[in-house]
């Protein structure tokens, strides 16, 4: 993989510095002294299952993975887990790993383009972590940034980038996109932000939105992975990823409810209501079998968006016992602009200046990539 890699030159740093960043490892590392040996010797070729949790812009705060990855993948089978943001990066990574272009650096630019969230004409905005049921967004504001999030996906899609992603026999795409039943979709958007609410707050009893959520996961490769690779939620369906439905899978998997459209068709499944498919898939929502790394902006893992509410809810013991969490220490985020990871606020504190938005997503992207770890058994976390 000897592409280059572009940086946007902000910083001129040697080496990386130590801290940067923690790890909380997995039971399995706790445990074995084997393992933890493992880990020293192999870095990240240790790690083979790779989760991209659906948080927005915060992935910015673990782009440096990517990078890392490029660099020092030395061949074997990985599968890469993403929703929503999970999906748009894992994707950018395998066109980048599989084509000459450096896709990553052209999707994180028009990532950090996109703008109108919202307008002026409504500040009917979240103060909490319920943020996107009060959206009341003009039908055009919606289009637009749903536009905007489409052509982050055309870099990914040009040539023949896709045709060789679902060729590629060692790295599996497994992208979560969430099916909401069909009712729903004949709701006023009144009626689908009460219905959301109620399925979240019955989330919170049955630990699950089965009455309303299914998990559909869209794979690269030639079969969906065994059981013992890694065990998905049981009511999930799987479809091939194909060169006729990838685009549309990636962007049915970014579409947040009531900021973006639904997808209201994919090839392989056909109609639908087509959502954001961390409301199934989060940050870890299934149970891996192998050594896996979540590239989280925190150290909490939240299996589903509904569960966001609940303080008290985190990865289940069998999704800990494989499964490591890899997040910026507290000291680098306290050293980025405004003490802060990118984050979906800054679309709108920042609306009326979205240049300075750019540098400081930009800046944090580039000391992602230039303190990312290289030795993962002196970053753990051991109170975690």
């Amino acid at each position: 993989h000897g592409r280059r890699c572009v940086g946007w030159g902000f910083l001129n740093m040697a080496t990386a510095k130590a801290g940067s960043y923690l790890l909380r490892p997995s039971t399995q590392l706790l445990r074995s002294e084997v393992e933890r040996k493992a880990l020293q010797e192999k870095g990240l070729n240790y790690f083979k299952i790779f989760y991209g949790p659906g948080v927005g812009p915060r992935y910015k705060a673990t782009v440096g993975f990517e990078e890392h990855f490029l660099k020092t993948y030395k061949g074997g089978k990985r599968w890469f887990i993403g929703a929503s943001a999970g999906a748009g990066r894992f994707s950018a990574l395998l066109a980048s790993k599989n084509t000459e272009r450096d896709v990553l650096h052209a999707y994180q630019q028009r990532y950090c383009e996109i703008t109108g969230m919202p307008d002026d004409r409504q500040i009917s905005l979240y103060k909490n972590i319920m943020s996107t049921i009060p959206f009341n967004l003009y039908e055009d504001t919606v289009t637009r940034i749903t536009e905007q999030f489409d052509s982050c996906l055309e870099v990914v899609c040009q040539g023949d980038s896709v045709k060789r992603i679902l060729e590629d026999e060692d790295c599996q795409l497994l992208l979560i996109v969430t099916k909401l039943q069909d009712w729903f979709g004949e709701l006023s958007d009144t009626g689908k932000k009460a219905a959301l609410v109620y399925n979240m707050a019955k989330n919170a009893v049955k630990g699950h939105m089965r009455d309303l959520a299914q998990p559909i996961c869209f794979y690269s490769g030639p079969s969906p992975p065994a059981e013992s690779v890694v065990a998905l939620p049981p009511n999930t369906q799987f479809v091939p990823l194909t060169e006729a439905n990838f685009r549309t899978v990636v962007l049915a998997s970014c579409s947040i409810p009531f900021v973006l459209h639904p997808v209201r068709h994919i090839d392989g499944v056909g109609e639908g209501y087509f959502v954001d498919g961390a409301l199934c898939h989060y940050m870890v929502n299934s149970v891996a079998k192998k050594p896996a790394l979540a590239l989280n902006h925190m150290q909490r893992i939240v299996p589903t968006w509904a569960d966001l509410v609940l303080p008290f809810k985190d990865m289940k013991d069998e999704m800990k016992e494989h499964t490591s969490v890899l997040y910026p220490a507290p000291d680098f985020v306290k050293s980025l602009p405004g003490g802060k990871v990118p984050r979906h606020r800054d679309w709108v504190n920042l609306k009326t200046n979205p240049e300075k938005r750019m540098t400081r997503w930009k800046y944090a992207m580039e000391r992602s990539k230039m303190e990312f770890p290289t030795d993962f058994i002196d970053i753990f976390d051991r109170k975690s």
